[in-house]
């Protein structure tokens, strides 16, 4: 006599997964499967696959039901995705199974692509610039265009000599160049090395230049007395700097115009000012201006070019640029929504901040990207006597364009608030006290 065989499921119900996915890492071109094993579910589960969060249709996809012997209302699914690697399918993966009379729902554990580009010694993407002229003082990038896989290995070298990270200046995890700032003694010719388990090649080299000028004249014009009819000399001798330094001559507010002879007036090549037959008119204050290419008014920042909107293919090379002009060298921090945009192995920023590269682009990369100014403008001090009009000048640039506030004193806190320890439903008075013209206002935040 047989022995009856019972099978009892309740409807609504839904059992965790039986097989996840396993993680898989692979090189592009190359084909992979995924699969995983629902737990029973009464009725049969809705079952799909899921790529970073979104449901994912892509691929081949088969799905396989299997039950009991004698009941088939309590059944398993087997989930297979096949695919055939390609960049743009790197991310998270997992199987989700829903019961569609109650909706609860259950979830596989994830399971990692990452898919490789096929392995490749370093190569140059395009040759560094031959000459670059840096300002001293200011930050400044230099990249390093290679590329390879497995990601070359960054090196930089000076003069042939391997360059050693310091405070001041050191490479970043993209392999670019940082000096932060840039002082003259950078001056000299560069170029990196990129290396990777097939292989190491150098760049083209760039010659760095510091353009500098000191503040102290080596010579500075004398008062002379002269003679009318004889010559005169007012020296001058500029101070250290690079580019060349030119110098003119004033008198008063005046630039001197040459003369020729019979009164001849000239400038030598040691820059000395020559009078060849002075005369009584040529009485007065003269001095004398050095200046160069670096030394120039400052300015404020002026917007030439700025950032558009852009659609890009998930995989594909992100371009972002915004020319900003101004001296010294306005420099551009980028934000993507309220987070601060770093260089990566994905994010170049380079040109001064004013371009913005991101490589093999996904979803993550969607949002607003702005650039908030990052240019301290500094006030100078103004001498007037009472009742005289003063105007002071705030140049600023930003995107949006910022609100420029004027206050005659900064807010400056007096007192700070001290951690208290207290019992439960005991009253706590936390004191802070701050001034400033106008008054500040103070709020409060908890954690």
């Amino acid at each position: 006599m047989e022995t009856p065989v019972s099978f009892e499921y309740s409807l609504h119900n839904i059992d965790d997964f039986y097989m996840n996915p396993e993680s898989r890492q692979l090189f592009e071109k190359n084909n992979t499967v995924l699969q995983c094993v629902t737990g029973y579910a009464a009725p049969p589960a809705e079952v799909y696959w899921e790529k970073d969060g979104s449901i994912f249709l892509q691929g081949t996809q088969e799905i396989a039901r299997f039950g009991t012997a004698r009941d088939d209302i309590a059944i398993q699914q087997s989930m297979i995705l096949q695919f055939s690697a390609e960049l743009k399918y790197n991310g998270t993966y997992r199987c989700v199974a829903r019961n569609p009379l109650n909706n609860i729902t259950k979830t596989s554990t994830k399971a990692y692509v990452k898919i490789q580009a096929p392995m490749r010694s370093p190569y140059v993407i395009e040759a560094l610039p031959a000459e670059l002229l840096l300002t001293e003082g200011v930050p400044h990038l230099l990249n390093c265009p290679m590329s390879g896989w497995p990601l070359p290995h960054i090196s930089w070298y000076q003069a042939g000599i391997l360059v050693s990270d310091t405070d001041r200046k050191h490479s970043l995890q993209n392999g670019s160049l940082y000096f932060d700032p840039a002082l003259r003694e950078d001056s000299g010719r560069y170029y990196c090395i990129g290396s990777n388990v097939l292989g190491s090649v150098p760049s083209t080299s760039v010659n760095i230049s510091v353009a500098y000028l000191d503040l102290t004249f080596i010579q500075q014009p004398h008062d002379t007395n002269a003679i009318a009819g004889q010559q005169t000399l007012l020296q001058c001798q500029p101070p250290e700097g690079y580019p060349k330094v030119t110098i003119v001559w004033y008198k008063g507010t005046i630039p001197i115009r040459m003369r020729l002879s019979p009164y001849a007036l000239s400038v030598d090549e040691h820059h000395n000012l020559i009078f060849d037959n002075v005369q009584m008119e040529d009485g007065g204050v003269y001095y004398c201006v050095a200046y160069n290419e670096f030394a120039l008014p400052k300015t404020s920042p002026q917007l030439d070019q700025p950032p558009t909107d852009a659609i890009v293919v998930r995989g594909d090379l992100l371009t972002l640029s915004c020319k900003v002009k101004g001296y010294p060298r306005p420099a551009i921090a980028w934000y993507k929504d309220s987070d601060l945009v770093l260089p990566d192995t994905r994010i170049i920023i380079r040109d001064f901040g004013q371009e913005l590269l991101i490589s093999d682009v996904n979803i993550l990369d969607e949002g607003h990207y702005r650039f908030p100014p990052e240019v301290t403008v500094t006030m100078k001090d103004l001498s007037a006597p009472e009742g005289a009009d003063v105007e002071f000048t705030c140049g600023y640039y930003g995107d949006p364009i910022p609100t420029v506030t004027w206050f005659k004193e900064r807010p400056t806190f007096v007192s700070y608030p001290q951690s208290k320890t207290i019992n439960v439903s005991q009253s706590v008075i936390f004191y802070c006290e701050a001034t400033g013209d106008p008054q500040p206002t103070v709020s409060w935040k908890i954690n």
